[in-house]
């Protein structure tokens, strides 16, 4: 039986992955959006390949810069899950 718990890497792999094909498709590279949010291009190039946490804040920068809401950097498949009863698989922890 297959398990729909997600894990914190393939949460990060899947905004990474998302988040760059927003970029793309705004055609923006990746040094150009380091500059616009203030971050080495390298560390942005990490957050793409899953490597590093998106923080939140650097989601609301990129958003920012690319003229689009926060929730456009989430993919489908992820706001699936929140939505679902308004609650994460860690929010079953609190």
């Amino acid at each position: 039986m297959k398990s729909n718990k997600l894990t914190n890497q393939a949460i990060n792999n899947m905004i990474g992955k998302h988040v760059k094909d927003v970029r793309l498709s705004n055609k923006k590279s990746r040094n150009q959006m380091g500059k616009a949010i203030n971050i080495n291009p390298r560390t942005l190039e990490e957050n793409e390949k899953g490597k590093y946490k998106f923080t939140l804040e650097r989601l609301f920068f990129i958003a920012d810069s690319l003229g689009i809401c926060v929730t456009e950097l989430i993919p489908a498949k992820l706001k699936g899950r929140i939505n679902k009863n308004n609650k994460t698989n860690s929010d079953k922890n609190i």
